[in-house]
C-alpha cells in the first residue's frame, strides 16, 4: 500500500489527478502532498476537492507555486517520503522530474477516470531491470482485474519468447493469461501501436539515470512514445527498486 504520494497539479489538470490517485492501492492513513502551479497563495478550491474524493482519515498537505520548479519538487518528495509522484500537467515535466529525483517512480496521469486501470501494457526490456519493472506492476495492480498486456521489441524471435516467458513466470499466479506482443522495428512506433491495438490504458516502462549521451538517447525515445500514445504513463526507477526502498517496500507495505 502506498503510505506517501506527490500530486503535481495545475487547474487545468487537478480533478483527473485527484481521481487517478484515488484509485490506486493507498493505505488508509496515506499522506497526500498536493504541489499546484498557481499565483495565489492562500489554500486552494483543490483542497476541498481532493477532501471529498479521497478518504478523510488520509492527511493532506498542500504547498502553491508559480511553477514547476524539479529541484523544489525533488525536496518536497524527500522531506515528505514520498513513494510515488504523479503529475498531471505537461506530460513531459514528468521526465525532467524523474532526471532529478531519480529513485521515485512517476506517473503521468494523462486522462481522466473514476475506475482502476483496466488494460496496463508493460513494456519489457530485459536488460534495463525488467524484473523490477513487473514487481512494481504486480505490487500495483495484483489486486485488480485488470487484462495485462506486454511488449517486447527484439530481433530474437523464439528466444525473446523464452524470455518473456521466464520473466512473466517470476510473477507467480499474476504472470497467468498475460496477452504478449513481440515485435522487430522501432521501439517508439512498436511501443505506440502496440497500445493503441489493445486500448491502453497505462503503459508501464523501466527508467534509469543514465550518462548524458545516452540519457539524450533515452530522452528522445520517451518523447516519441509519449507523443504517439494517449494513456496514462508510469514511470519505474530499476535502480531505486534494487537499492532503495520505495518500490519493494512501498506497495507491499512491509514499512
Amino acid at each position: 500500500m502506498l503510505r506517501s504520494v506527490l500530486l503535481v497539479v495545475d487547474s487545468a489538470c487537478a480533478g483527473r489527478v485527484v481521481q487517478r490517485v484515488a484509485q490506486l492501492p493507498l493505505a488508509d492513513d496515506a499522506r497526500l502532498t498536493i504541489v499546484e502551479a498557481a499565483r495565489r497563495r492562500e489554500r486552494s478550491p483543490l483542497m476541498l476537492l481532493a477532501l471529498g474524493v479521497l478518504s478523510p482519515r488520509r492527511e493532506i498537505h498542500w504547498a502553491s507555486y508559480r511553477m514547476f520548479d524539479p529541484f523544489v519538487l525533488r525536496d518536497l518528495a524527500r522531506d515528505h517520503a514520498a513513494e510515488l509522484v504523479v503529475v498531471g500537467s505537461d506530460p513531459f515535466l514528468g521526465w525532467r522530474i524523474a532526471d532529478v529525483l531519480g529513485r521515485v517512480p512517476i506517473l503521468l496521469s494523462r486522462s481522466p477516470s473514476n475506475v482502476p486501470y483496466r488494460r496496463p501494457l508493460v513494456a519489457l526490456d530485459p536488460t534495463r531491470g525488467a524484473r523490477e519493472v513487473l514487481a512494481y506492476t504486480r505490487e500495483l495492480l495484483g489486486g485488480t482485474d485488470a487484462e495485462m498486456s506486454a511488449v517486447h521489441v527484439s530481433l530474437r524471435g523464439e528466444e525473446a519468447r523464452r524470455i518473456v516467458a521466464r520473466l512473466l513466470a517470476t510473477l507467480g499466479p499474476f504472470g497467468e493469461g498475460w496477452t504478449r506482443h513481440l515485435s522487430r522495428g522501432d521501439i517508439r512506433t512498436v511501443v505506440a501501436r502496440t497500445a493503441a491495438a489493445t486500448h491502453a490504458d497505462l503503459l508501464v516502462v523501466g527508467s534509469r539515470r543514465r550518462p548524458l549521451i545516452a540519457q539524450l538517447v533515452s530522452r528522445s525515445i520517451s518523447r516519441g512514445v509519449l507523443a504517439n500514445v494517449d494513456c496514462d504513463v508510469l514511470a519505474v526507477p530499476v535502480e531505486a527498486t534494487r537499492r532503495h526502498r520505495y518500490a519493494a517496500r512501498t506497495l507491499v507495505g512491509a514499512r
